[in-house]
């Protein structure tokens, strides 16, 4: 006999956690090159589902479109710019334009979530001078979290609990 399980609505997560703990709300999008009326929609609805919601919360996005989006429509809410050392070769032109945070001059973040294995990189070191916290995303383990801790001011944890930070 099998089950069936599903994603729950982003609005069934909010009713669960209730305010318990805060959250971390990372917008997705299936192509982050793109920002199309059906972008515009989902942020609203997003942020329509986060004003009822009775919690503290950050948003962030690998597309600097939704963190720009933020800043225009709602300043006061945390908002970062999740990005990773991209390759041009790899993943193309804008991809690695985004990877070297090239758009948070305009988006501002408060933060940039790097992949923790780029704390050194200008593109960190730049984001910090912007005026943006940098965290680390996603350590695994307490070796990682050694080697990424002189860069970064926080960290994405994911599987692993570390003792002290």
């Amino acid at each position: 006999m099998g089950y069936y399980q599903h994603v729950p609505l982003f609005s069934d997560v909010l009713d669960v956690v209730a305010g318990q703990a805060p959250l971390i709300v990372k917008y997705k999008f299936s192509n982050n090159k793109a920002w199309d009326e059906r972008s515009e929609e989902l942020m609203e609805k997003g942020h329509a589902l986060l004003e009822a919601y009775d919690g503290p919360y950050v948003i962030e996005s690998f597309h600097p479109g939704a963190v720009n989006w933020y800043k225009e429509h709602h300043p006061e809410v945390c908002r970062g710019q999740l990005s990773w050392p991209a390759k041009l070769s790899k993943n193309g032109a804008a991809e690695w334009v985004a990877g070297l945070l090239a758009f948070d001059w305009l988006s501002r973040p408060d933060f940039v979530a790097y992949d923790w294995t780029g704390g050194a990189s200008p593109q960190v070191k730049l984001a910090r001078s912007m005026g943006a916290m940098p965290v680390s995303w996603t350590v695994r383990s307490s070796d990682e979290l050694a080697q990424c801790a002189p860069y970064f001011d926080r960290h994405i944890f994911e599987a692993f609990g570390p003792d002290a930070v």
